[in-house]
Parts: structure tokens; C-alpha cells; sequence
């Protein structure tokens, strides 16, 4: 069973024994399947750069400068444009600066 091989020459009463053994067996593996893939699968979303998000989100200024540019650094756009559209607190907020110094607090939200 466990090479997939299922044997043919049984007797009655270990055939029964064996049909209930593989009933649970196949539950297991495809039980096993479906946990390999983590539930549910999540959309997944396009990546964006910072010129397409302050595009999609025309309110937000960019002001950032000097040391403050390194603020985008590992930043996924489209997840925060999708956060921000969601967020009554940040949805409104015009400056960039403000948005990826609170990035941690928008993406959890």
C-alpha cells in the first residue's frame, strides 16, 4: 500500500481488514495533499513600483529627500495601495513620508 502497489490475492476476511486499512490510508494522503498547498491559496497581486502607485494614488505627494529615500527599501507598493484603499485612518494621507514611516502599522491593519 505504501508503494501503491495493492495486493490481489487476499482471503475474504483479510480483504475486508485491508479495504478499511486503505479507505483510511487514502484519507490520510490526500488529507496530506491538500495541507502540502497552506489552506486556502491568497490572490496574489502584481508588483508595482513607487512611479505606479503615486500614479493609482494621485493624492499622495512624494516628499521624500535625502536620507529619507532609503524609506522605500523593501517596500511591496501594491500591497499598500490595497491596505490604504482598505484603511480609514491612512486612506486620506497625502504625504509619502508619513505612509512609509508608518508602513509596519499599515500593512497589519
Amino acid at each position: 500500500m505504501v508503494d501503491g502497489v495493492e495486493p490481489t490475492d487476499l482471503s475474504n476476511n483479510v480483504a475486508l481488514y485491508f479495504n478499511l486499512a486503505k479507505r483510511k490510508l487514502d484519507i490520510s494522503k490526500t488529507r496530506s495533499v491538500v495541507g502540502k498547498h497552506g489552506g486556502k491559496l491568497r490572490k496574489q497581486t502584481a508588483a508595482i513600483t513607487l512611479e505606479q502607485f503615486l500614479s493609482v494614488n494621485p493624492h499622495i505627494r512624494n516628499n521624500l529627500y535625502g536620507n529619507a529615500v532609503e524609506l522605500v527599501k523593501d517596500k511591496d507598493f501594491s500591497v499598500l495601495s490595497d491596505k490604504l484603499k482598505a484603511s480609514s485612518k491612512w486612506a486620506n494621507e497625502p504625504s509619502l513620508y508619513k505612509i512609509l514611516s508608518h508602513y509596519d502599522e499599515i500593512i497589519s491593519s
